[in-house]
């Protein structure tokens, strides 16, 4: 999830990125150390980057509360409402997600775009 700074706007869609805040929870930073942790990881980073890389992420992150749940599904997959309520509460404007279930998302001051979708924005900024 991301939030736009105030920066002036940069030269680059990457630089654009760097200027966005990056929005997480205590429960989606765990799910990210657990999912890193697994073994089909190993060949890519070990535990020790793994958890440098989540520590990393926590200390240049907004860490926002995890959200409620919401008794009426949005997408029909509790893992996909728990993104859409956690960008809500963070007062995210831009939801980046490839999942085909969140890409359908239409919530009032929410966009949900695929990763390139958001970077292609960003060159346009």
């Amino acid at each position: 999830m991301h939030r736009r700074s105030g920066a002036s706007k940069p030269v680059s869609a990457p630089q654009d990125w760097l200027n966005t805040a990056k929005v997480h929870s205590p429960l989606l930073l765990d799910e990210l150390a657990d999912v890193l942790c697994r073994p089909k990881f190993r060949r890519y980073l070990s535990i020790e980057h793994a958890h440098l890389f989540v520590n990393t992420i926590r200390e240049l992150a907004v860490i926002v509360d995890d959200p409620p749940e919401e008794d009426d599904p949005i997408t029909g997959d509790p893992d996909d409402d728990f993104l859409v309520l956690l960008a809500e509460v963070a007062g995210a404007d831009v939801l980046v997600s490839g999942d085909p279930d969140l890409t359908t998302v239409q919530r009032p001051g929410l966009v949900v775009m695929t990763p390139r979708t958001f970077l292609e924005t960003m060159g346009d900024a």
